[in-house]
């Protein structure tokens, strides 16, 4: 939705580019990628989208800011700049995902705009998640299939799910700095996501869900994961986006209603923000390793959302992992399989 604010207090978790949809009410998504949907900050106090502002210094027990933005298959729009959402869309729709989030005293996060104002949004139904509850194995997907879009992959989302049986969706990225940005590979019907993350910073890749509206898991308690390799001194900052708490605009996809609570385009990410919970506080760990771990995150531990604070299950929009520096410059180098809803 991704803010190292994540790291030290309240959150809320991005920028993307992507494709592809199970179904969805419209094609007007966010923007985001990892190098546009306006620039991101952090600092004592954050916003990102069309501009993003810097405050105070981060660090541990401050409070920052993530980016974040939205993307559309067809022209997409974000807050100072603009970008296309890829090549189009699968299934008839493109859709987005954005947001990052942050925690703490007064944590803020980055997340995408569109021009400068919002729109009420139509209401929409959000689509029930398939009986089968594997959204990929990665095995559909091309192996050395890379994201961020590069000039060798060509690739702007990693498009997941196979529409005959199971949910849809895409890939998208964010960063607080250009230099933290990451970088997904499949390799082996698995991805790596590997990224170099600075001090106080944080890098976030993300998996959104294709229906615009929404998507249903309420048959489901949560969902997991395979998670194998190392993060040094990262804190993994486990976040789920949904339409209560992802910024209103005119995509039917987020109802948060910053306007109102006196936020404007660029800091919308400061007010709605990602029910989260932190891979330490479930596993008791601080690192991963070669040995692959399932990790199962239910509904009832994600907690930290605004305006809505616990997760509502059947207006889920997607998923995102923010890796948060808190230690010296941290590398990243994971493996994640079988991204599955759990029963």
């Amino acid at each position: 939705m991704k803010s190292l604010s994540s790291v030290f207090g309240r959150m809320g978790l991005l920028v993307v580019t992507s494709m592809l949809t199970l179904s969805a009410c419209s094609n007007d998504k966010g923007t985001v990628t990892a190098s546009s949907g306006g620039a991101t900050g952090a600092g004592g106090s954050s916003s990102a989208g069309g501009g993003s502002a810097v405050g105070g210094a981060t660090g541990a027990g401050g409070s920052s800011s993530a980016n974040g933005g939205s993307t559309v298959g067809g022209a997409s729009s974000a807050g100072g700049s603009s970008t296309t959402g890829g090549d189009g869309t699968v299934g008839g729709d493109a859709t987005n995902a954005g947001g990052s989030s942050s925690t703490g005293d007064g944590g803020a996060v980055g997340g995408g705009t569109t021009g400068g104002t919002t729109s009420t949004s139509t209401s929409c139904t959000p689509t029930k998640v398939p009986d089968n509850p594997l959204m990929t194995d990665f095995s559909e997907i091309l192996d050395g299939t890379t994201t961020p879009k590069t000039a060798s992959s060509g690739v702007s989302s990693i498009s997941w799910g196979d529409k005959s049986a199971t949910l849809t969706g895409g890939t998208f990225v964010y960063e607080q700095n250009t230099s933290d940005t990451p970088v997904g590979i499949v390799t082996g019907g698995a991805l790596e996501i590997k990224a170099t993350v600075a001090t106080g910073e944080y890098s976030g890749f993300g998996f959104y869900f294709g229906p615009n509206c929404g998507s249903d898991a309420s048959d489901y308690a949560g969902f997991k994961f395979d998670l194998s390799g190392s993060m040094t001194g990262v804190q993994l900052d486990i976040q789920m986006q949904m339409s209560p708490d992802y910024p209103l605009k005119d995509s039917n996809k987020g109802t948060c209603d910053y306007i109102t609570a006196g936020f404007d385009a660029g800091t919308e990410w400061n007010y709605c923000t990602n029910p989260h919970v932190y891979f330490q506080d479930l596993t008791d760990t601080t690192d991963v390793s070669t040995t692959v771990q399932t990790v199962t995150v239910l509904w009832s531990v994600l907690e930290g959302g605004n305006p809505l604070g616990a997760i509502d299950p059947t207006q889920l929009l997607g998923i995102q992992l923010q890796f948060n520096c808190v230690s010296t410059d941290c590398a990243v180098d994971v493996t994640i399989d079988n991204l599955t809803f759990y029963k």
